[in-house]
């Protein structure tokens, strides 16, 4: 009988966990559900540790120093190299951006993932 593959959603957001109430209640509903969830996020005050595995999740965040608003735009191609690096070494099925300035980062990453998966026959458990 084949193994059955855990499914795993990743959320991508560019704010510290303790600022958003839906990705805990989307976490929880989906762990009933059978997924495993992973949360990276951008720790802008560095008040978090680098990874963190709480019950619902585990947490990967970059730990960069940044203010908010407009004066954030020199830090974005930092926080986007790190999402797109950290999707690429992670496995996942889904990534869910939950802030729009995360979008490209992950779009880029699950294109570049299926080329991968579909010409290349890698094994990245994809």
């Amino acid at each position: 009988m084949p193994k059955i593959r855990e499914k795993r959603v990743i959320f991508i957001r560019s704010n510290p966990p303790d600022r958003d109430v839906r990705v805990p209640k989307e976490t929880r509903a989906l762990k009933q559900a059978g997924y495993r969830t992973s949360l990276l996020f951008w720790d802008r005050d560095c008040r978090y540790n680098k990874i963190r595995d709480e019950k619902e999740r585990e947490q990967v965040g970059l730990r960069l120093r940044a203010p908010y608003g407009v004066k954030v735009l020199p830090f974005f191609p930092i926080w986007w190299g790190f999402v797109f690096f950290q999707l690429l070494i992670t496995r996942w099925q889904v990534a869910h951006a939950v802030n729009f300035d995360c979008v490209i980062p992950t779009l880029l990453a699950g294109k570049l993932r299926l080329f991968v998966a579909r010409f290349c026959r890698s094994p990245l458990g994809i």
